[in-house]
């Protein structure tokens, strides 16, 4: 089984990247690429209005052929996204993604926006409790005595 590491704690000591609604795509894309993210936070007044990813880039501004410099992040961002709370666990958050279909999880505390979770986050947290898991089964089974009939 699984030990539930909370979200919160996935995210501790996260940047908030965020940009304001009136910014453009390609000032939203430089961000994204200098702090090697995804995905940007859109805060208004520091209330969540939305998210913008990668893939808001391509199918909304890429696609449909928008110059990137003059395209605002209010016209194609994703509003009202999903989020989760800080408190769920990491496979809550996965199964949200895959309900959801989105790689980005903008993580909350109530109505407080502490970070976002991205998937390849998410996944490097269940292969790191799969590891622990394997090392503890491992230890198990090299003091198990002989006679146990284990082995």
């Amino acid at each position: 089984m699984m030990k539930k590491r909370t979200l919160r704690h996935v995210i501790a000591g996260q940047k908030l990247l965020n940009v304001p609604p009136k910014s453009t795509v390609l000032a939203a894309a430089q961000t994204m690429a200098e702090n090697n993210v995804g995905a940007v936070l859109v805060l208004v007044e520091g209330e969540l209005a939305g998210i913008f990813t990668e893939r808001d880039i391509l199918r909304r501004v890429v696609s449909q052929e928008k110059d990137p410099a003059k395209t605002l992040i209010e016209e194609v961002m994703t509003v009202n996204p999903i989020t989760i709370d800080a408190e769920e666990g990491v496979l809550d958050a996965l199964a949200r993604m895959r309900e959801a279909q989105c790689r980005h999880l903008p993580v909350v505390d109530k109505e407080k926006v502490l970070g976002v979770l991205s998937l390849r986050d998410a996944l490097m947290v269940v292969l790191e409790l799969k590891e622990e898991e394997m090392k503890d089964l491992q230890e198990y089974l090299d003091y198990l005595p002989p006679e146990s009939g284990v082995g």
